[in-house]
């Protein structure tokens, strides 16, 4: 069963109802994605999709073109990572 689909969360988390997620508290229980180590595995293809998607979208509508000589520069990105038990999940 769906996390958002739990019937202690939502007294009729089955039926369509999409004016639930107007409630007071309704965002804080909408759980499509989730995180930490029950993160949804398609939530990257998902946004792949969305981008291509836009980028079909604006490709259409619009006629596009250089602006004038572009230059590739290599820059270096540091990013902090938490390295923990990830076979435990934390």
């Amino acid at each position: 069963m769906s996390v958002n689909q739990l019937s202690n969360v939502w007294d009729d988390g089955s039926a369509f109802r999409p004016e639930r997620w107007l409630e007071p508290n309704g965002w804080s229980n909408i759980l499509s994605f989730s995180m930490g180590p029950r993160l949804c595995m398609g939530y990257k293809l998902v946004f792949l999709e969305l981008k291509s998607l836009t980028t079909s979208t604006l490709m259409r509508a619009f006629a596009f073109r250089a602006t004038g000589e572009i230059e590739n520069k290599m820059i270096v990105v540091l990013q902090t990572r938490i390295v923990g038990l990830e076979e435990k999940g934390v």
